[in-house]
């Protein structure tokens, strides 16, 4: 039965997972079904140029209390496990949806694999991580369970909750935050690395995360979509768990297993191809020419229709069709013409 927590034992769970390596709490996590662990796994893109201007947020919930029991109550630490029960999601930022990377690296917003992705407000960031931290999806958990954030970079996690104006230590019930580099560092896995950091990428090729389905090699696009990488940071983190790596056994080789484990990624693609995002905030469907909401995206946008004019394009003497072609605050001349951080002309954010 699920356990009702109160202040003083959600600050006792804090207080044990204090104490444990990320490894070691993330296993802690999944050995305690009674207390309902909720774990989110949430990853950001912004614009290179620019860390300020946000494209992009993943978001992976995984309900421990979900997770198929074995007979003696406790349940499965699997990869079948966790890709069975959790739920990826994609957000794209209204505002910035015509900014992307294509210089150091190829950002692809539209590449979400695992889901359909929901647009939401700059101003509706918080709102939604706020609600997700704070939803219990599963009929027999108390009404507040323990929330444990998830990232590869703790870095990245913490500047996407200050810009959110998140404060985690005022949220009694997110009782840890857990990192895949931190993980990646431990002697129990990878003896070799120390304390050497290992980016997303290279975690994933490690744990043999990449789907076969993806004719691009990875680490070209794939992994420069947020949802991409909470959902596969979800599974390094399993994969990465003594009771995920001992279910392949002796009798399977290297090959077996990575093949294995290709397979799954593949599994949950298809698994969670229909998947909506598990909040109401925002719109399925978004147009970042005319800004149009609820009816069509940019390709569907139809000109005659949904007129649009750009007062700087216009101000440079460009081309009538150019003019047309995008609202003043989606000029990406505009952005390429000013600082970062002149707002005056252009207040995106």
């Amino acid at each position: 039965m699920p356990v009702n927590l109160d202040g003083e034992t959600l600050a006792k769970i804090a207080d044990i997972l204090d104490a444990k390596s990320d490894l070691d709490a993330l296993s802690y996590v999944l050995k305690n079904p009674q207390l309902n662990f909720r774990i989110i796994s949430i990853d950001s893109e912004h614009v290179q140029s620019d860390t300020l201007k946000l494209t992009e947020i993943g978001v992976t919930v995984l309900d421990v209390a979900t997770l198929q029991p074995h007979q003696d109550g406790s349940r499965q630490t699997t990869i079948e496990s966790f890709v069975e029960h959790m739920y990826p999601m994609n957000f794209l930022i209204c505002e910035n949806g015509h900014l992307f990377n294509n210089v150091v690296i190829e950002s692809d917003p539209q590449g979400f694999r695992f889901g359909w992705s929901r647009w939401i407000a700059r101003n509706e960031v918080s709102t939604v991580l706020t609600e997700l931290i704070n939803k219990t999806d599963h009929p027999d958990a108390p009404e507040v369970c323990p929330v444990v954030l998830l990232s590869h970079d703790a870095d990245k996690l913490h500047d996407l909750l200050v810009d959110a104006e998140i404060d985690i230590s005022n949220i009694s019930h997110v009782v840890r935050t857990l990192h895949t580099e931190e993980m990646a560092k431990s002697p129990q896995h990878y003896p070799w690395r120390g304390s050497r950091d290992i980016d997303l990428t290279s975690l994933i090729l490690e744990n043999d995360m990449k789907p076969l389905g993806k004719e691009k090699p990875m680490g070209e696009d794939y992994l420069h979509n947020s949802g991409n990488n909470a959902a596969l940071t979800m599974l390094c983190a399993a994969s990465m768990i003594d009771d995920c790596k001992d279910r392949f056994g002796s009798d399977l080789t290297r090959t077996e297993e990575r093949e294995l484990n290709h397979g799954l990624v593949d599994s949950l693609i298809l698994s969670t191809f229909n998947n909506k995002a598990m909040t109401k905030i925002g719109h399925d469907v978004y147009c970042i020419r005319c800004n149009a909401a609820g009816d069509h995206f940019e390709h569907e946008c139809i000109p005659e229709q949904n007129p649009v004019s750009c007062e700087h394009c216009k101000k440079r003497g460009e081309r009538p069709e150019t003019i047309g072609n995008h609202d003043t605050h989606r000029c990406l001349r505009l952005y390429q013409d000013i600082s970062p951080f002149e707002e005056d002309d252009c207040d995106d954010r």
